[in-house]
């Protein structure tokens, strides 16, 4: 059984290869994608009978090595969005835990490269956002997805 921490292992793997344009590539993301992505009408990981699910959290250091593999990605391919797309509903999970500021500057550095117009990238940032609300850790006084989509660099 593929489990949270295999998952971002495998991820992580992936960190160096340079072109996740690559068909090969492109199938083990859509099919991470797949694994890591709750369950259609669930709003964050729970245990599900679904084949394949991972059906458990990513705690903050496991979201940050999952990252780290997408690390110079572009979104503008598909598989990698469907990856964020995966991951968004972990960040703000309950058993996820609080996002520590390693795991919050790791995870936006990651996202280097990637358009801040990217529905997926947004819905990233704005669960990372959420996440987030209260803490010292929020950027700017206008707080928000604006303001962490504006450090991001459009070369995606």
């Amino acid at each position: 059984v593929l489990q949270s921490r295999h998952a971002a292992f495998a991820l992580y793997g992936l960190r160096s290869l340079t072109r996740e344009d690559l068909p090969e590539v492109k199938a083990i993301l859509a099919e991470l994608a797949s694994r890591i992505a709750p369950p259609p009408n669930t709003k964050g990981p729970k245990r599900s009978q679904g084949v394949g699910y991972i059906g458990e959290p990513f705690n903050p250091q496991l979201l940050s090595m999952a990252m780290m593999g997408l690390r110079g990605a572009s979104s503008k391919v598909y598989e990698v969005c469907s990856v964020l797309r995966a991951l968004t509903p972990h960040i703000s999970a309950p058993q996820t835990g609080r996002l520590d500021g390693q795991a919050v500057g790791t995870m936006l550095f990651c996202l280097q490269g990637m358009s801040a117009d990217n529905v997926e990238v947004r819905a990233f940032l704005s669960a990372m956002a959420t996440a987030m609300q209260g803490d010292l850790l929020m950027m700017g006084s206008s707080g928000g997805v604006e303001s962490l989509a504006d450090g991001l660099m459009d070369g995606g």
